[in-house]
């Protein structure tokens, strides 16, 4: 079937580019928590040492940052890298014949492979300081598809702007300053009671929060979140996969000929 063959070739792809960026499962496993590993370092001494800022909750700052690093370098190296992918691999599709459907996915996935390690690992964690229930492993399932959904996101998003990016080559530039501004307007580094109520609009259009909301509703709270949160999630996901994949069927055909 189609799928199983685009499913073969995400993988195919997402695997050797592991290989061929990181020489090997090792290297990709210090690159991998390197990066979200220095920045929590870097916030943490900013925030927590520097500024004093505590939270009134029963897990640590320390645990509160790490959760919302760890999605945001995750989604944010996904993104940064699938807008310039039909542009870094347009030699390759004017001459081999292959779906352009899959270089996008490849590389959620490959970044996404990163981000579900560092869950795994932080549920290992919380399963030994304080929660002898195994709480968290019954929380743990509701992971798989929040992971999943923040894939079809970033995926969407990953479509779009690649296909904006093969008409407007500095659009990577914007991008990264997009992601600086988005990055700050997230309660990642500072609770979000820390954010006066007249901008409570802000939070409540930001699907970056939404998601990082609910990541830390299940790995910190051990709870399975609302109702609410999850339509939210939901809604983001399957409404920017759809665009994406609206422009890639639609834009491909046209901007071939601009690679």
């Amino acid at each position: 079937m189609m799928w199983k063959r685009y499913a073969l070739l995400t993988a195919h792809r997402a695997f050797r580019n592991i290989r061929m960026q990181y020489g090997g499962p090792f290297g990709a496993v210090v690159w991998m928590f390197l990066n979200p590993a220095v920045m929590f370092c870097i916030y943490y001494f900013a925030v927590a040492i520097i500024f004093k800022l505590k939270i009134d909750k029963p897990y640590g700052f320390g645990e509160f940052l790490f959760c919302g690093i760890w999605v945001w370098t995750s989604f944010c190296n996904a993104l940064t890298k699938s807008t310039t992918a039909l542009v870094n691999e347009g030699p390759i599709l004017k001459k081999v014949f292959f779906s352009p459907m899959v270089l996008v996915p490849s590389i959620v996935l490959e970044a996404f492979i990163g981000l579900t390690a560092g869950l795994f690992l932080f549920l290992l964690y919380r399963l030994t300081t304080g929660f002898p229930d195994l709480r968290p492993i019954y929380t743990a399932v509701f992971l798989i598809p929040l992971t999943f959904f923040l894939a079809l996101f970033t995926t969407g998003l990953g479509w779009l702007f690649s296909v904006l990016n093969v008409y407007w080559r500095d659009l990577t530039h914007f991008i990264n300053i997009l992601l600086t501004l988005w990055f700050y307007a997230t309660p990642i580094i500072y609770p979000p009671e820390l954010i006066p109520d007249k901008w409570e609009i802000v939070l409540a259009v930001n699907p970056a929060h939404t998601f990082i909301v609910l990541f830390r509703e299940i790995m910190l709270n051990l709870q399975p979140g609302s109702f609410v949160l999850w339509l939210a999630v939901i809604s983001f996901s399957l409404t920017f996969f759809l665009i994406g994949i609206t422009f890639m069927r639609v834009f491909y055909p046209r901007v071939i000929d601009f690679l």
